[in-house]
């Protein structure tokens, strides 16, 4: 499989060749005048560091996760949708300044399915 590019709105600094686990999410929303609801993707995923064990999020996400076992608080809202795993082969940790200042990380992925459960 070909390298994957992660790019989340928050500080993820994970080493490389570190083992990661990429989460996406869904969560659930209902149209401001009723109407049926449905589950939207989330705008970042969850990134878990296998290695060291470090979970890492938005703080709107992370408000609503359980660390051990990883999950979603009951009712949240929220629900996992999908999952990559592979081996990190670049981070790069970035800010912008000025009138609203913004953090990204872009996280390389060497995708290893299966290879480490």
């Amino acid at each position: 499989m070909p390298e994957q590019l992660v790019v989340v709105e928050f500080v993820a600094p994970i080493p490389v060749g570190h083992r990661v686990r990429v989460l996406r999410v869904q969560h659930w929303s209902t149209p401001l005048f009723g109407g049926p609801g449905s589950w939207q993707d989330a705008s970042d995923p969850v990134v878990v560091d296998v290695d060291t064990g470090i979970i890492y999020g938005s703080s709107v996400m992370c408000r609503h996760l359980v660390p051990n076992p990883l999950s979603f608080q009951p009712n949240s809202g929220y629900h996992l949708a999908g999952m990559t795993e592979g081996r990190v082969t670049s981070c790069v940790v970035s800010s912008y300044g000025g009138d609203q200042s913004s953090l990204y990380t872009y996280i390389g992925i060497a995708p290893e399915p299966q290879a480490y459960r």
